[in-house]
């Protein structure tokens, strides 16, 4: 089946918001691209976690002329302000322990409909923005290799 890179992203957010979102207090959003990506995590979410899923890059799968599948890269980025309470006397899980649980949660749920293969993880690296400056928080890379429409 072949699928737009929205519809990918989209499957993505629906599994993270309704299966783990809720559990960890985090709201979920899809940015339009990189540039909206930053803006959403340097924003985070007052009172709780913000994760967003972004479209990265992609590059093709194949070298087979009409071959329509592609390796994309998609990030999703988690930030939560340190030393954050979430109810009076009471503070929030430490961002890392977030990323532990969606990444965990993402390894037990990498089959999508329309991608060829599961999600492939591929690493985290701190989120910085403008002059080296690091946000409160990790971005997780995973592959994702799927056709797109045409």
């Amino acid at each position: 089946m072949n699928v737009s890179s929205q519809k990918m992203m989209a499957l993505l957010f629906d599994k993270i918001n309704k299966d783990w979102a809720t559990k960890y207090g985090a709201r979920v959003s899809v940015a339009e691209d990189p540039g909206h990506a930053v803006d959403l995590l340097t924003a985070g979410q007052p009172g709780g976690c913000a994760v967003v899923i972004f479209y990265m890059s992609d590059t093709p799968a194949s070298d087979v002329p009409g071959n329509t599948m592609l390796d994309a890269t998609i990030r999703i980025g988690i930030v939560q302000k340190i030393g954050l309470e979430v109810r009076a006397g009471k503070r929030a899980s430490p961002v890392l322990d977030k990323v532990d649980a969606l990444r965990r949660f993402l390894g037990e749920n990498a089959e999508f409909d329309g991608l060829a293969n599961p999600l492939e993880y591929m690493g985290m690296t701190p989120i910085q923005v403008g002059e080296g400056r690091a946000l409160n928080g990790y971005a997780l890379s995973y592959r994702a290799t799927y056709a797109f429409e045409i």
